[in-house]
This record gives structure tokens, sequence and C-alpha cells, in this order.
């Protein structure tokens, strides 16, 4: 964006400030959505360790896999049984040790074939898409067992390594319990209790890399959100309270009301803001389990929004390389956030419990580990790539689908009518209901003059002129309210000139200014064929009506 500041007066300016007041429910609105999107980074921390606070550090003398798990094993078992849980627990976090336990009581079935062990018996057991050879083995062996010895089974179990990039970043062990452990009930009633373990590992320069680079995403965040947006925004308040809106009018007779706008989609379509968060989500982890947790998932999860918010800046750039603006409809952010709240979620409980996702996932899991160590560790860099991918693609395949089943007879035909794109109205719904709750949008003047928006027309007009063809900006809009002589009588809508895309499109430069201290974008119109011309203002602006 071009970083030009309307901070001079013309010559021509009167001589007494003009007054002007920011709208304060807008102003609160405004910085909710910066203070959201500059603490996603720390939003880890809600099931994360703060480096000062983390649990002790994993031993990692072991000579070999065998001591390894002989060892881990009994470690855990020790730790996580029916005398150290509370019963009724089929969830429980180790905050002193760091350490996930999930617990699942299991009724034996018939004795079932190993080929259908998949679909009968393995479903929606706890971390069943991170198994190895050995779990798998464990697990459907107890299933297609005739005669089932609770001695011989009690405590039967492994440990193996969880890799990423080929580098230790947990451990997992998975063992079986004779009887219920969770409701207390021995194994007379052919009842086994599956316990699967997760021990994240702990560096402390990783802990340390990961929050300082954290920091310095909000940082960068913050940075990006000031020069994009709110410099101008202060810069367009300068303006106003020394020059007004237009040429020729008195301080004394007109004041302003600032309404800002949302600049979460302007910082969104940032790659290099989306692919930092990318690259954070990627060094993180995520948690399952009660309530509570399940809570703080939900929150966590969300953060893989930028996954898709990433995938949207890499689609805008391919749609206007091979220019096929058209061929896309504009997404809104915060529906995006909404839908991968949720849509995140479900895809990682999905992954559990449907036959072929958990069949793909244990695959993708072990294809890029060597055969002699299958049943040892897995690797998880395939898997995580494919969920960026299945999150990434969710609001890319909405755009290109929407064009195809857009509804014209809605209120946003109204966008064919001039005055229709100046209004609130067209805007996200999320700012239509924000904006609709101020007095100056709830009143109606027939004095009033609405200007501005005619970026939207111009969109209307050629996808091509969408300098961001995957998101909508119009929520970053701001208005400037005018009152003469106490009374609303103009409301002006401005948007960032940056935004429409003038290269090889047809919008002239006019020959004669604006009277408006904004450049103006001018829709005409000659034997049906609709043109644009910009009239520019005395002095440089990034904003336009």
């Amino acid at each position: 964006m071009a970083k030009v500041a309307d901070v001079s007066a013309p010559a021509w300016a009167d001589v007494h400030r003009f007054s002007l007041r920011r709208n304060r429910i807008a102003l609160v609105i405004s910085v909710a959505m910066l203070f959201n999107i500059a603490s996603m980074p720390m939003k880890a921390y809600l099931s994360e360790y703060v480096p000062w606070s983390a649990p002790p550090l994993l031993n990692t003398s072991y000579a070999n896999y065998s001591a390894f798990n002989s060892d881990f094993l009994a470690q855990n078992q020790r730790l996580y049984n029916a005398r150290t849980l509370v019963p009724g627990t089929s969830y429980f976090e180790d905050a002193i040790n760091d350490v996930q336990v999930l617990r699942k009581a299991i009724a034996l079935p018939a004795p079932i074939h190993r080929a259908s062990c998949l679909q009968s018996f393995l479903l929606g057991l706890p971390g069943v898409i991170y198994y190895t050879d050995a779990q798998i083995d464990l697990v459907c062996s107890l299933a297609s067992a005739t005669n089932v010895s609770a001695a011989a089974w009690h405590y039967n179990g492994s440990c193996f390594y969880d890799l990423f990039c080929n580098i230790e970043i947990g451990r997992s062990c998975l063992w079986l319990e004779a009887g219920d452990a969770i409701q207390e009930r021995n194994a007379s009633d052919g009842l086994f209790t599956l316990t699967y373990s997760y021990s994240a590992t702990r560096f402390d320069a990783y802990l340390w890399f990961k929050f300082v680079y954290r920091l310095g995403n909000t940082a960068f965040v913050l940075y990006r959100m000031w020069t994009h947006y709110y410099m101008h925004c202060v810069d367009l308040e300068r303006l106003l309270r020394t020059s007004g809106h237009k040429a020729d009018v008195s301080a004394v007779e007109w004041r302003y009301e600032l309404v800002l706008g949302d600049p979460t989609a302007i910082i969104l379509r940032d790659p290099w803001v989306a692919t930092a968060f990318l690259i954070d989500m990627w060094l993180s982890t995520g948690n399952n389990g009660d309530l509570y947790v399940m809570f703080v998932t939900f929150v966590y999860l969300s953060r893989t929004v930028w996954f898709a918010y990433c995938g949207l800046c890499v689609t805008a750039y391919c749609l206007k390389k091979w220019k096929k603006e058209h061929a896309f409809a504009e997404v809104d952010p915060t529906l995006v956030a909404i839908a991968i709240a949720f849509y995140g979620p479900l895809i990682s409980w999905l992954s559990g419990n449907v036959g072929f996702l958990v069949t793909l996932y244990q695959w993708m899991f072990t294809c890029l580990v060597p055969q002699q160590n299958t049943s040892e560790q897995n690797e998880l860099v395939v898997g995580c790539t494919a969920y960026t991918v299945l999150i990434a693609v969710l609001p890319v395949v909405y755009g290109f689908l929407a064009p195809r089943f857009q509804c014209w007879g809605c209120f946003w035909c109204l966008r064919r009518r001039k005055h229709a794109y100046s209004s609130h109205r067209y805007n996200n719904w999320k700012n239509q209901i924000l904006l609709a709750l101020l007095r100056p949008f709830r009143t109606n003047n027939i004095h009033m003059i609405t200007s501005g928006g005619t970026v939207y027309a111009a969109y209307h007009a050629s996808a091509s002129f969408k300098n961001c063809p995957t998101f909508s900006l119009r929520s970053a809009d701001c208005f400037v309210l005018c009152y003469h002589r106490g009374e609303l009588r103009e409301k002006m809508r401005l948007s960032f000139l940056s935004s429409l895309d003038t290269r090889g499109n047809t919008i002239s430069n006019a020959t004669t200014p604006t009277s408006y201290h904004f450049n103006e974008l001018v829709e005409t119109s000659k034997e049906g064929v609709t043109s644009f011309q910009l009239h520019k203002p005395s002095l440089p602006s990034v904003w336009c009506i």
C-alpha cells in the first residue's frame, strides 16, 4: 500500500480547526479486532507451557529402542493406572510432566478376523491414527483372540517415538489394563481398558525460540496494522480537522464524526503475515479431552484458520497472475474463521472415526519411516501437510463454487443501484450488525447525501479491478459523517485506493481535480459501455470515495 499521508493543509483551509470526534463504539470494536489478531500467536499458551514454567526434560540416555520401550512403558504404567487416576476420568493431563493420557474401556467382541479389525474394533480408539505396526498388532490380536486371559494381556503394550522432519517431538505409549479402570469394574466382565499417553519432548532452546518467534509475530502484526491501516486513519483525522472533507467548507458550520472500520481483512491478505502464522502453527501441538480441554482445543485449533488465510493469499496471487479473478467469489474473513473453528476439530475427529481416513493417516505417518523401524516410530510431516491442505482448501473451494450458485434475487442486487455501494449494509454480515447498532446508521434523512463505495461498482463491472480477489475488504472501509449546522447532511464511505487494481484496466485520470480531499472514482456510461474516471485531490491521498 502506498504510504502517502494526508497531513498538509491546503492554502485555502479555514483558519479555524474543524471539530471531529471518533465514534467510540466503532473505535472499541476496531481495537478489539486488532487485539484479536495480534494476540493470535500467544493463544498457543492456552495449552502449551511458557519456557520458564516448562516441566523437566525427558530422559534421552537410552542405549537402544528396547531399553526405551521397557523403561518408558513401565514409567507410564506406574503413573497412570486405575489406582492413580480419579475414577470416571477418560482424559487426564499431567501438568507436572506435560503428559496427556486418554483411556477407553473396550468390551471384547466375538473373535473377529484381522482383515475386519479396523472397521470393527480400531475406529474411535484414543490416538488410533498415530499407531505404528506394533500397536495395531497388539489391539487386533486381542480382538481376534479366542481364549482371552486377563492376566496374559494385563499391562501388555509398547511405546514409540513421534518425529517431525526426523526431529523427535514426543513419545507415545499404548497399553492394556485388565477390567474397566475408568468405572472400576473388574476383568470378569470381559472388559479391558486401553490407555494411550503422549509426552511432548521439551528442549529449552526450542521453547524459548517459539516464545521469541511468537512475540516477534505479535510485533510484526502490530507494525503491519499500523503502517497499512491505522497510520492512514490518523492522517485522515488530521486532514478532516485542518481542511474538512472538501474545498470551501467552513469550520463554523461543519463538524465530523469518524467511524473506523475493521482492519482484520487488511492484515489477513498480507502473505507475509499469513506465512508467519502458518509456520507458528507447525511449531505447535494440540489437545483433546474433557469439557474444559475441549474448549481450550476449540480456541487453540481456531488458530488453524491461518492455513485457510494462507491458502487464500496463494489463490489470490494465482488468480491475478492468470487473470481469472472473475472465477472466484471473494470470501468474508469472519465466516472463514467461524467455519474453520468448527471444521478443524471436525476433521480431527473424523480422522480417527472414519475407516479410510484412519488408514490414510496411518499410511501417511509411516510412509517415510524405514521398514525396520515401523514399529518404533512414526513421521508426522506428511500427515500434517495433508491436514494443512484440508484446512486451506475449504474457503478456496467455496470461492470457486460460489459464483456458479450465486443468487441475484437478494439484497445484493441493490449493488446495481449506485447508492447501495455507499450503504453500510453493503458489508460483511458482522459489520452490518455492528454498524446498525450505531445511531447515525439508524436514522434516515431525506436531505442527506451518501457517497463512496464506487470501487465496488468497478469490481462489479470487472473482477480484474480487484487487487485482492479472494478477500472481501468492505469491512475495512471508514465512514465519515458530515454534520452541517448540527444536522447530518453527508455520509461518505472511504475505501483504500490501493484495493483497486488499475494496471491494464480502463481507469483514466480525469483532467479536473475533485472538490473532495480524497480520490473520487466516477462511473460513466456511454453507448452501454461502462468506464471509470479517477478525479484526484489537490494533495495525494490513499482514500477513495
